[in-house]
């Protein structure tokens, strides 16, 4: 894969969630010297508002500033960022994360975004649902003990479980709706059909194949 083909197909995967009205908005993608993701905010951006675990706060930022590649019909955002050095894949950061409240997709599209939002923060935290986001991050010049190359984090961001490799778009996909939209996979075929053949090979180390991991065929 090259950072052109992924963008490609990262476009052609935002197009078909928007033509399905599986999502109600997508961003650009673009390919930023190598880097491919969607376009960033003008001026300074911080991606994190908190270098711990994400928050309501952090939803919300990644919202106002178009930080994200999808929002799905809940409220939820697809977060999709590859980076290339020429063909070879340096990292990516693959994130699903839930909309904190339960907001009709209506008015997430009638109303201004920030304000239903809001909205539904100001009526505290009996409406809030405790979930976690969960992301497939790859870095293969970071691992080291604690740190796989490719792991999943979920709920802390000390908790990083150890993955076989760093996921195409199509196996992360698959994975999201699978698990979290199960009558959508089943109702939208495409979506588990996508392809998920290898980027690089296997990065788990042997250390990590001894301890929980994820993983799957080649």
């Amino acid at each position: 894969m090259s950072s052109a083909a992924t963008r490609t197909e990262v476009d052609a995967f935002l197009a078909r969630l928007i033509e399905d009205e599986l999502a109600i908005f997508a961003t650009a993608v673009v390919d930023s010297g190598g880097v491919v993701t969607w376009p960033q905010p003008t001026g300074y951006a911080r991606f994190l508002l908190d270098p711990s675990t994400p928050s309501i706060k952090d939803y919300r930022w990644w919202v106002s500033n178009g930080m994200y590649s999808a929002m799905l019909t809940d409220g939820s955002l697809l977060q999709i960022t590859y980076a290339y050095d020429h063909n070879y894949l340096l990292s990516h950061r693959l994130a699903y994360v839930p909309c904190p409240f339960t907001i009709p997709a209506e008015e997430l599209q009638s109303d201004p975004l920030i304000e239903t939002f809001d909205r539904y923060a100001s009526k505290g935290a009996d409406v809030v649902l405790p979930r976690s986001m969960i992301r497939f991050d790859y870095d293969r010049h970071g691992q080291g003990v604690g740190h796989p190359a490719a792991h999943l984090t979920v709920n802390s961001l000390d908790c990083r479980v150890p993955c076989a490799a760093p996921l195409r778009l199509g196996r992360f996909v698959a994975f999201v709706f699978r698990h979290f939209y199960p009558g959508t996979a089943a109702k939208y075929p495409w979506v588990m059909g996508m392809p998920a053949g290898p980027l690089v090979e296997h990065t788990i180390s042997e250390h990590e194949r001894s301890e929980t991991h994820i993983y799957w065929p080649r």
